[in-house]
């Protein structure tokens, strides 16, 4: 996480799949929102008029909401 309490993540899956997600963390570190930002998919076919080979960028419409449930330091 960056000082500013955002934060991004790039996960790559042994399939070869991409996702890359942008995170901000909100309400006195209570919550944590985050969309995919991108998605790659190198098994899907390509879509039509694309140039693209091993796989097309996705256009994705995906958002998480977190919502803190336990106090490490109180092991509750």
């Amino acid at each position: 996480m960056d000082p500013d309490c955002t934060g991004t993540m790039h996960i790559v899956y042994d399939s070869g799949a991409v996702l890359d997600v942008q995170m901000v963390l909100a309400d006195n570190v209570e919550t944590i929102k985050a969309i995919v930002s991108a998605e790659s998919a190198p098994s899907f076919p390509s879509t039509p008029n694309a140039n693209c080979t091993g796989g097309c960028a996705i256009g994705v419409q995906v958002s998480l909401d977190g919502q803190k449930t336990r106090d490490r330091e109180h092991r509750h």
